[in-house]
C-alpha cells in the first residue's frame, strides 16, 4: 500500500510548482498499475476493469523482478488502466485501497501505483514496487 504521506506529498509538490503541465485538484488522467506473472489472468481482471469505467489499451512487455528488461524467469507483466477523474488525498488513498482487495481477490501479485497527468497525457508517477 502506498504510504499516505507519499501521496501527500505528491499532492503539495504538484499544487507548489509554478509550472505545473496540470492542476493536481482538477480533472487528471489517472492510470492505475497492476502486475502478475500471468497476461491470461490480467486480461481477466482488465475486463472486470472495462466494465467499471476504466479504460485499459493491453498489457505492458514483461519485466523481471528487477525492473530490468525482461531476459529470463520470473517475468512480471503490467496492467495499465486509466480513467479521467478528481481526486483528493483521501479519495485517492481509498481508491488504492480498492485497488489492492482487487489485486488480492483476483490472486494477482499485487498493485504497483499511479500515475497522474493531463488529459493530453503528461504523466507524473508513483510506483510502489517497480520503476517503469
Amino acid at each position: 500500500m502506498i504510504e499516505r504521506a507519499t501521496i501527500e506529498d505528491m499532492f503539495s509538490q504538484m499544487r507548489n510548482q509554478e509550472d505545473a503541465p496540470f492542476d493536481i485538484d482538477g480533472n487528471c488522467l489517472w492510470t492505475y498499475f497492476l502486475y502478475d506473472s500471468d497476461p491470461e489472468l490480467l486480461e481477466a481482471v482488465a475486463a472486470v476493469l472495462v466494465d467499471a469505467g476504466f479504460f485499459c489499451d493491453g498489457l505492458l512487455e514483461p519485466v523481471s523482478e528487477d525492473g530490468s528488461e525482461a531476459t529470463e524467469e520470473p517475468l512480471h507483466y503490467f496492467l495499465p488502466v486509466s480513467r479521467t477523474e478528481t481526486h483528493t488525498v483521501d479519495s485517492l488513498m481509498e481508491l488504492n485501497d480498492w485497488f489492492c482487495q482487487l489485486a488480492d481477490y483476483y490472486g494477482l501479485e499485487g498493485y504497483d501505483g499511479m500515475e497522474v497527468g493531463a488529459a493530453d497525457n503528461s504523466l507524473v508517477g508513483i510506483n510502489k514496487v517497480s520503476k517503469k
